[in-house]
């Protein structure tokens, strides 16, 4: 099997370890190699994901079969445990083929964090050593108003009925990604800051998505998961 190409994002603290042609497939850990192994041992979970869609992706993984193809210097966003920094090719805009890939992937990411959502319905989710750990409704609240953040980075704007109906709200975003795609949307604020790249909002929407997904899968406890350090 051709080897998966990676970016490593490396902090302080922290790196983290992403897929470059699968956005959202990034995980973290105290090194490098910790990262990959990490990465390896969600492959499986990611492919469940991606059930559903067209899309040929391994469903079993070691980290032998990761690549390290480029490295960026991390910085506090990556020790605070987000894959937060751009990368070389991030101003590119995706051919029609990427594009509709990268859909694909938003969509199943959203379907993911439904089902999940769905499945820990009336279940007591576990708690962290200090008794931290978002309920259900506040996870949900905290993913859906990250995607409006998130939004606004990308140059987007919600309208007012988007921001109380998330299936509206990803209707909106959807489109907002599109004309991202295809370079439609103005790359620097009105205030002068740089908005989020197409490739880097699809990647941290993704892995967000996923991230807080699994998390519910773990913190289920008849799911017999452990929550990930």
């Amino acid at each position: 099997m051709k080897k998966i190409a990676v970016i490593l994002e490396r902090g302080r603290k922290l790196s983290f370890a992403s897929a470059k042609k699968w956005p959202g497939f990034s995980r973290s850990g105290k090194d490098a190699a910790e990262a990959r192994v990490r990465l390896a041992a969600y492959a499986t979970r990611f492919a469940s994901a991606l059930q559903g869609t067209n899309l040929d992706f391994p469903k079993a993984l070691k980290a032998e079969d990761f690549k390290i193809v480029f490295e960026v210097n991390g910085g506090t966003a990556t020790d605070f445990g987000v894959p937060g920094m751009a990368w070389p090719d991030d101003e590119q805009l995706p051919d029609t083929a990427e594009a509709q890939r990268w859909l694909a992937i938003l969509d199943a990411a959203w379907k993911a964090f439904d089902q999940a959502a769905q499945a820990a319905q009336g279940k007591q989710l576990t708690q962290g050593p200090r008794g931290g750990g978002r309920s259900l409704d506040r996870m949900s609240d905290h993913v859906r108003e990250a995607e409006q953040g998130y939004m606004v980075s990308l140059g987007g704007k919600l309208s007012p009925l988007a921001k109380a109906d998330w299936g509206l709200q990803r209707e909106e975003v959807r489109a907002a990604f599109i004309e991202a795609m295809n370079g439609n949307l103005p790359r620097i604020g009105p205030r002068g800051g740089k908005r989020w790249p197409a490739r880097y909002f699809i990647r941290r929407s993704v892995w967000h998505l996923l991230d807080h997904a699994w998390e519910l899968e773990d913190r289920s406890l008849d799911q017999g998961l452990k929550i990930e350090a």
